[in-house]
């Protein structure tokens, strides 16, 4: 619980962790999760997954979970610290009654504004602009069934349930603009309004509140119990490499880092900073005491139970996205479910190494990187997908809502699981660069020996700029295309591609069977020989119609602002080639321009559960108390569980509770017993819908208070020394 003014010490009643929810029925847990014993190898360490079966194998049910969302959200209000008076008593025995939220409420309830859609006239909206602003509306809003949006820019959204809301025209459109000059202006997209931070997916109030009173707490490398890692920018290859030549340590980082004990001991948040080698430790040898006196240790000998959760403080969210915070499997996690840290618990050595906070530029960060908007492809049928079937010419893959990695996975990646939620409606954009910029780029390599990523980015700025002088705004780029993610959570976009067998050959074989014009050469196949289907017209056979992309220098992107982006190609911000890692972590690039398996993620924003009033240290419940909690931070519009423990055992039901649009959760109170006959400590635990909830372990987010019986509270009541104050002078 954050109370202004008071030491954050023990307890930290703000606890955050990775993730969200399926929508799935609840599970009521009543088996123990095993804990295989230790054996006589102290050191466990968990071997990366190589390219196994299981690696690529879908997770069923994974195909069936699909969240709709927009290419940008509405901004979410930030929740606010104070704290709401509690709910009336609700004992823990009636913790069932505590129904979802869809169960009691019309959906028309958790109605969610889209992100502002540009328009000319606010009073009076064209067809097009109507149409952006329905569809920015269902991508907000996947359970509506109907969007009716008036020429004055207020919207009527029906939804499944046969209830109803009215958005009015100030939460769904803005006026452009005017232009202050004719003259264009290149700088960072992450810097223009629609590229603003968002506290859905970056840092919120209440955590940078943690942050702040956090307890500095570096250690030394090779200490006994400590948590090393290392901080690094990935641009290439697998996401678990830190010494891939392309990649860029990070120093001044700020990494936060907190546990829970198998009695459930919530710690206090620790913080530490990464040094100019991007390393990073954490000194967790001092144990923790609480009001009752009992202690809570950082020890992995004989705690299996014990579980960590890591976070990090984006060192410049305006840049970089954080798309890896420490392990894989995101929220807390024990000995048995990590995936690419090393536990030691040999006596006297608890130390956890292997920890990995990754960072990648912010997406769609230069503007010179897709065409205007009103150039742009998009399909030709009512779901924005095009008709034209076939795979040459074209770039395939998935993009989902990233909420957790299940024990076992492959850490080199992200992997689409049972977990996680197809991102449907949101856009996917491709460009590839035309054969006269083309040719540029390939003759600096060949006049450039030797050189590195930021030369040639910075070479493809200059180059493309002057390009850009001569002949107009986007004139480098041959074509980008756009097409929403369908209901599956995959998307395809097909390229016209430009005639000529390459960007420095129009035809094949003898002048004879040359079909490719010098006047078409170079240029975007037309309308009537639009064909993604015939091998021979993308391979050069000879004879053929030729066409081509330049696969050395394409784009892809998610047109999304408020999510960390993942991907597992172009995450430079640049031109670059269709593969940069070889399956299954990379993208597969076949000849033909036959290219699959380009996958986005959106990270799930930090989950926030807070208990209000009681904690562990200065305000101990008794009984008959009632404790209310807050939850936020979560993926919108889904189940999650929220489970009580009492001295790290769980009691009672789970209870589901269904996100709101916000993001956030109601509470679910628990009453102290009546009969409390020595202290005890009560855990409030949040889980992702579907999983096991008897174990803190696989918690998402975890918050604690102390409880005492009626005859003991005074014995641990805080007491103050006497102050004498006087008016005017600042009290000591």
């Amino acid at each position: 619980m954050i109370k202004k003014g008071k030491h954050f010490l023990f307890g930290c009643s703000l606890v955050f962790a990775v993730g969200a929810a399926l929508v799935a029925p609840s599970v009521k847990a009543d088996a123990t999760v095993e804990t295989k014993p230790e054996t006589g190898s102290t050191t466990e360490t968990k071997p990366e997954a190589g390219p196994t079966t299981e690696t690529t194998k879908a997770t069923a049910g994974e195909e069936n979970v699909t969240y709709a969302a927009p290419a940008a959200e509405a901004q979410t209000p930030t929740e606010a610290n104070a704290k709401p008076a509690p709910a009336p008593a609700t004992p823990a025995k009636a913790e069932e009654k505590a129904a979802p939220v869809a169960a009691t409420t019309k959906e028309s309830d958790s109605v969610a504004a889209p992100s502002l859609t540009t328009v000319a006239d606010a009073s009076a909206l064209t067809a097009e602009e109507i149409s952006n602003v329905t569809e920015a509306i269902k991508g907000v809003n996947p359970t509506a069934t109907d969007v009716k949006v008036s020429k004055d820019g207020s919207a009527v959204v029906t939804f499944k349930d046969g209830s109803s809301a009215t958005l009015s025209a100030s939460q769904t459109v803005k006026v452009k603009a005017e232009a202050t000059s004719e003259a264009p202006t290149r700088s960072r997209r992450a810097l223009s309004p629609e590229n603003a931070v968002s506290t859905r997916s970056f840092d919120s109030e209440l955590q940078k509140e943690a942050q702040k009173k956090a307890i500095y707490s570096p250690g030394v490398k090779g200490g006994t119990q400590t948590y090393q890692g290392t901080v690094w920018l990935y641009r290439n290859g697998i996401i678990n490499d830190d010494s891939q030549e392309d990649s860029k340590r990070l120093g001044g980082v700020n990494v936060y880092l907190q546990y829970v004990t198998g009695e459930g001991f919530v710690s206090p948040v620790y913080k530490t900073t990464s040094g100019q080698d991007g390393t990073f430790v954490f000194d967790l040898s001092k144990p923790v005491t609480n009001s009752l006196g009992e202690t809570a240790k950082f020890e992995l000998a004989g705690n299996p139970k014990l579980a960590i959760r890591t976070w990090v403080e984006n060192p410049n969210p305006e840049k970089y996205n954080v798309i890896k915070s420490g392990d894989q499997r995101t929220g807390f996690h024990g000995r048995l479910s990590r995936l690419n840290e090393s536990w030691d618990f040999a006596a006297g050595v608890n130390r956890i190494v292997g920890g990995q906070v990754v960072l990648q530029e912010k997406p769609n960060a230069e503007d010179y990187l897709l065409k205007p908007e009103a150039e742009r492809q998009k399909g030709n049928l009512k779901d924005g997908q095009f008709s034209r079937k076939g795979n040459y010419g074209t770039i395939q893959g998935r993009v989902w809502y990233e909420l957790r990695d299940p024990s076992g996975s492959d850490a080199r990646m992200y992997k689409k699981d049972s977990y996680d939620i197809n991102a449907t409606n949101v856009k996917v954009a491709a460009s590839y660069l035309n054969d006269e910029v083309t040719r540029l780029l390939d003759q600096w390599k060949k006049d450039n020996k030797n050189y590195k990523l930021d030369d040639f980015k910075a070479a493809q700025a200059k180059i493309i700029k002057e390009y850009e002088a001569k002949h107009g705004k986007g004139s480098h780029i041959a074509e980008t295309v756009v097409v929403p993610v369908d209901k599956d959570g995959n998307y395809r976009i097909p390229f016209r591609g430009l005639y000529g067998v390459s960007a420095t050959q129009a035809n094949s074989g003898a002048k004879i069977s040359h079909k490719v014009s010098d006047k078409e050469f170079g240029t975007l196949v037309k309308d009537e020989d639009l064909d993604n289907e015939t091998l021979m017209k993308w391979n050069g056979t000879i004879g053929q119609k030729h066409r081509h992309i330049n696969t050395d220098y394409v784009y892809a992107t998610v047109l999304v602002n408020n999510y960390a982006i993942w991907s597992n190609n172009y995450q430079s911000n640049m031109f670059e080639g269709t593969s940069d890692a070889a399956l299954p972590v990379g993208p597969s690039s076949l000849a033909s321009a036959n290219i699959s398996n380009t996958n986005f993620v959106l990270v799930a924003p930090q989950p926030m559960h807070d208990i209000l009033v009681y904690d562990n240290t200065d305000n101990l419940a008794k009984p008959g108390n009632t404790a209310e909690s807050t939850t936020g931070g979560l993926v919108p519009s889904r189940e999650y569980q929220i489970r009580w423990f009492k001295d790290g055992k769980a009691i009672g039901e789970a209870t589901t509770v269904m996100s709101t649009a916000e993001g956030t959760a109601k509470s679910v109170p628990l009453t102290v017993e009546n009969d409390l006959t020595k202290p005890a400590i009560y855990t409030s635990a949040v889980f992702l819908q579907g999983e096991e909830t008897d174990d803190l372990s696989s918690a998402l987010a975890v918050d604690s208070f102390t409880a005492v019986p009626d005859k003991e509270t005074d014995k641990y009541t805080p007491e103050y020394a006497d102050t004498l104050v006087t008016p005017g002078t600042p009290a000591t």
